[in-house]
């Protein structure tokens, strides 16, 4: 993780210090979400804050303060909570990483803050993701400044910040938000640092996409992440989630020839024969998998899942 032998791999949150990437926090999933929310100081001027699981990003510029992500559910006022343990400056700008309720919903909490300290709230989210906005009845405020796809970039205040759309990751509209200049990227329910990842990797369409997305993060300049769930995250993070799913490939190639369809094919069932012979497959893969994985909490929950969707991949493509 790091190394340098006297800088602990796990610590207490603090938002005074400063991560040193590669470190996760020592409290577990659990333990932090019996308190409203937890903050980490992650740079000189960018923190990151979870409130029940979800996690959101804010930079403190010299006028005001940037959150990415404002969650939803009464989450977002934890966030502004956070935000004022470190700074009296409001918060001006908010950023949509993609439109899933779940993440952006008290984002009109925002706009009421900006609108009390007498600012005009500047929201910014990718061209995707406003489409999605209008798909589901435009729940969350529109937003003020839209991001082309698949790159585009925006100032706030001073810093450029960037933003990547992947054509298929976790959503269509799900974007990387890059600050470079302090080594930190926001882009969530891509990974689940310290997890195995969600059912079926949390993926809408077909697993190639989300893997190429990954690969795509690993091409950027960056140290540390949040990646909306789970524990502050690093490049060995991703890296882990690429590895996983190379010997799931592996895996499920060498077992899909071999698993003859023709003994699953029933006439009770004949519709419905996949569920049988695509289980049968996934079981085995599951059993290699164990071996290396099977240590990782959830593995019995989440890798049959796992096995199922790149079956998909494999039977179909």
């Amino acid at each position: 993780m790091t190394d340098h032998k006297d800088i602990p791999d796990l610590i207490e949150a603090s938002k005074e210090v400063p991560i040193v990437p590669g470190q996760k926090l020592r409290d577990s999933d659990y333990v932090r979400v019996q308190r409203p929310y937890t903050l980490q100081r992650l740079t000189e001027r960018v923190y990151w804050v979870e409130s029940l699981v979800y996690q959101s990003t804010f930079v403190v510029g010299d006028r005001g303060v940037m959150v990415i992500d404002p969650l939803s559910y009464g989450r977002g006022q934890n966030v502004l909570k956070a935000i004022r343990e470190v700074t009296s400056l409001p918060v001006t700008t908010v950023v949509y990483s993609h439109y899933h309720f779940d993440h952006i919903g008290d984002a009109d909490s925002f706009v009421r803050d900006a609108k009390s300290h007498g600012k005009a709230l500047h929201i910014v989210a990718n061209a995707e993701c406003v489409k999605e906005i209008h798909k589901y009845g435009d729940k969350v405020p529109l937003p003020t400044k839209v991001i082309r796809v698949p790159r585009g970039s925006f100032k706030f205040e001073d810093t450029l910040v960037e933003v990547g759309t992947p054509e298929q990751g976790h959503s269509t509209d799900n974007s990387w938000i890059l600050l470079k200049e302090d080594g930190v990227v926001h882009n969530v329910d891509m990974i689940h640092p310290g997890q195995l990842e969600f059912d079926n990797f949390g993926v809408g369409h077909y697993i190639d996409g989300y893997e190429k997305a990954l690969q795509e993060l690993l091409t950027l300049d960056w140290r540390i992440m949040t990646a909306g769930h789970g524990n502050i995250g690093s490049r060995e993070d991703v890296q882990s989630v690429l590895d996983y799913l190379a010997d799931l490939r592996e895996y499920t190639k060498e077992v899909l020839p071999k698993t003859e369809l023709a003994p699953f094919i029933k006439d009770e069932m004949m519709y419905n024969w996949f569920h049988a012979h695509r289980d049968a497959v996934a079981s085995a893969v599951v059993d290699r998998m164990r071996g290396k994985w099977g240590k990782y909490t959830g593995f019995d929950l989440v890798a049959m899942t796992h096995a199922r969707t790149m079956y998909w991949e494999y039977y179909l493509h």
